[in-house]
């Protein structure tokens, strides 16, 4: 009876899909392997669709699927129509296309009319196929596959005049890569503040048990088990950039979102007969689960999520395997993952799952509910009064912010603790790399005559009332150029680059430039990376900064940075770094160890990640190998900070070195003809 019903649940999600056909250029036969955008929901849980379902049990010795999905992005509506009485009548919530959110009504930007967005989840070596069209009116866009390598397919990461052209209104635009390595990832919109508008999704790639490290430790990976959180806004995001700072004094969420559901922050405290519905987890009582967090968040403060009663076994950060670790607190900034480890070995009922922002965004708050599966009909309300929320972490706490968890936060497990499965390779443990790059975090604040009367239109954002600033690294604000560097380098003006003025590392002049810094292909390369914003750790509400790099991953000693497209193999943190050291690592453009174990520096279980937080007024050591030819953006995850320059892209071999773009890929530029007395 229950396959039966699964069945029909397929066809009728196959006939709805038809009907969108005449929408895309996709031929008939790539329709054949067209997948579901709903795998997360309960019903496709340990089953396979006579080989087409690509969300399944991987098994060893098995061919690679295709797996095609079909996105429309689009401006739609949390809490329009399709959501009828909701929540008056709690039911019209779950409504098909029905957007509930925290209940407040907004425009937002989807695909599929889903928020998150569909989730893709497959077995390693898939193909993947997406077939992208922006049904949006008046707005460009790209997908990033985060924490993808992309190795022999750069132009398929998806970041805009780096690796492609944006994708314009009515366009549709083809990605179509492999999913090589198993992990826990997720995409997003690479444009301006779309990620914070709810263009993202979770990314999963499973392998088969028998291949996984970690396999012992639990009893079930469900696909509804991806537990995504989103910080949200209760207007569009553009609203807030620059700012209209006699409204926003802070640029900080409204709320946070569990899998794109959540209750309005001022009913914390208090009960309401009728409410929106909040994301609930099913699990049996005496199993182990897998549980895969993903923060889809996109401001600077970090959170804290903890699930009521239960502790939990740190399995996987990023995409790497690590040794299990037990905590009671999981601290994440945004685009980190981690993969835990539930027992359901409580009283059988109902437990809060929490997540609370942490320094300025402490009144930022969520919940979802673990539901133990005989518990089912016990009506939700039997859970309330809400619990109250702490604004600092409890219990032994994984990635505590603003900590190198020395003997002041002797309950703390930072990044740099935690062991790798997996042996670091040789080549990254030499003592001195090939190459070593210093980059600093940091803002320039412009003044008003540089703002309002110098005839430049610096690009800035106004994070509170009185400051008017750009974020830099190296006190450069990346501008990226007019076409993508990997498919046009050769159309891009030589006056676009950051002249050898700007990029020295004892400049002190502000530059609004392109700013590349090439690496030679192979080889092993050292960056650091200082946050220079003053501040004691003892004493700050500074959050830290959280760097990605659109190219690789990154093996952490001391905390992290992200960069998934090549093989990071170190990462070293100190919080308490004197600024008299910084302005001597810019003068000599060189690094000396600072209290810190060069045994431990170089040791042989260091966990890789794409994602790395910067101590405020601290500092991380990151090792690659710089192995993936191609441009790759080395950025802060901080939506305000990258999108007014806090990035630099990395050029990674040579040009010769790099893929070749695929025959009549989309190209874009300046069109500025010369002018004669003619009109044509």
């Amino acid at each position: 009876m229950e396959y039966n019903s699964l069945i029909l649940v397929f066809l009728v999600f196959l006939s709805r899909e038809a009907s969108l056909q005449q929408n895309f250029t996709a031929d008939g036969k790539i329709l054949t392997f067209l997948q579901p955008d709903d795998v997360d929901n309960t019903l496709y849980e340990d089953k396979d669709w006579n080989g087409v379902l690509c969300t399944r049990i991987c098994q060893e010795g098995t061919a690679p699927r295709i797996c095609y999905y079909r996105f429309v992005v689009e401006i739609y509506t949390a809490m329009g129509k399709a959501c009828g009485a909701c929540p008056q009548n709690i039911t019209a919530c779950s409504n098909a296309r029905c957007i509930s959110a925290d209940g407040h009504e907004r425009p937002i930007i989807t695909v599929n009319r889903k928020l998150p967005g569909p989730s893709i989840q497959v077995c390693q070596g898939d193909i993947i196929v997406v077939d992208l069209k922006n049904s949006m009116i008046d707005k460009s866009t790209t997908i990033h596959w985060h924490g993808i390598r992309q190795l022999g397919t750069p132009f398929m990461d998806g970041v805009p005049m780096v690796t492609q052209c944006p994708i314009l209104p009515g366009q549709t635009f083809r990605y179509k890569f492999k999913a090589d390595k198993a992990g826990t990832y997720f995409w997003h919109s690479h444009v301006g503040l779309q990620k914070l508008d709810g263009l993202s999704g979770s990314f999963i790639i499973r392998q088969p048990r028998m291949l996984e490290p970690n396999s012992n430790q639990y009893d079930k990976d469900l696909p509804s088990h991806v537990l995504t959180v989103q910080d949200w806004m209760h207007n569009m995001a553009d609203k807030t950039y620059p700012n209209l700072p006699k409204k926003n004094v802070l640029l900080i969420p409204d709320a946070y979102l569990i899998n794109g559901r959540g209750v309005d922050t001022p009913y914390f405290g208090f009960m309401k007969t009728t409410r929106i519905p909040i994301s609930k987890f099913v699990v049996t009582h005496g199993l182990r689960y897998r549980f895969r967090i993903i923060s889809g968040t996109s401001h600077s403060c970090p959170l804290q999520i903890f699930f009521e009663g239960h502790r939990l076994k740190v399995i996987s950060a990023d995409s790497d395997n690590i040794k299990p670790v037990t905590v009671d607190t999981v601290v994440m900034s945004a685009a980190a993952r981690f993969d835990v480890v539930l027992e359901a070995n409580r009283p059988t009922g109902h437990y809060w799952i929490t997540v609370q922002g942490l320094d300025q965004c402490s009144g930022v708050k969520q919940v979802a509910v673990l539901m133990y599966e005989t518990a089912n009909n016990c009506p939700i309300k039997a859970l309330s009064p809400y619990p109250g929320f702490i604004s600092v972490p409890h219990g032994v706490v994984l990635n505590p912010h603003n900590s190198d968890c020395n003997e002041l936060f002797s309950k703390g497990i930072c990044i740099n603790d935690l062991k790798s499965m997996l042996t670091t390779p040789e080549k990254i443990r030499v003592p001195v790399p090939d190459v070593r790059l210093l980059f600093t975090f940091g803002f320039h604040k412009f003044s008003d005559e540089e703002l309002y009367h110098s005839n430049q239109y610096y690009r800035y954002f106004q994070p509170t009332s009185y400051d008017t600033v750009a974020a830099t690294m190296n006190n450069v604000s990346n501008i990226l150029p007019m076409s993508p560097l990997l498919t046009q380098f050769h159309d891009i003006p030589s006056e676009a680059f950051c002249s050898e003025e700007c990029v020295e590392m004892t400049s002190s002049k502000y530059c609004q430039c392109l700013h590349v810094v090439k690496i030679p292909l192979g080889s092993v390369v050292e960056i650091i990376i200082v946050d220079t914003e003053t501040g004691t750790v003892k004493n700050r509400t500074d959050r830290p900064r959280t760097v990605t790099n659109d190219a690789k991953s990154l093996d952490v000693l001391q905390t992290i940075v992200e960069d998934p497209h090549s093989s990071i193999q170190k990462v070293v943190v100190q919080p308490d770094i004197s600024y008299f050291l910084v302005e001597k690592m810019l003068k000599t453009n060189r690094f000396h160890p600072h209290k810190m174990d060069s045994d431990n520096y170089l040791r042989e279980y260091l966990p890789a990640k794409d994602i790395i937080d910067i101590p405020a007024s601290g500092y991380a050591i990151t090792r690659i190998i710089a192995d993936n030819p191609g441009f790759w953006l080395l950025h802060c995850h901080f939506l305000y900070h990258v999108i007014t320059g806090m990035a630099v892209v990395l050029q990674v071999g040579d040009l010769n070195d790099i893929p070749q773009t695929p025959i009549h890929f989309p190209t874009c530029g300046d069109y500025t003809p010369a002018i004669s007395s003619s009109l044509h």
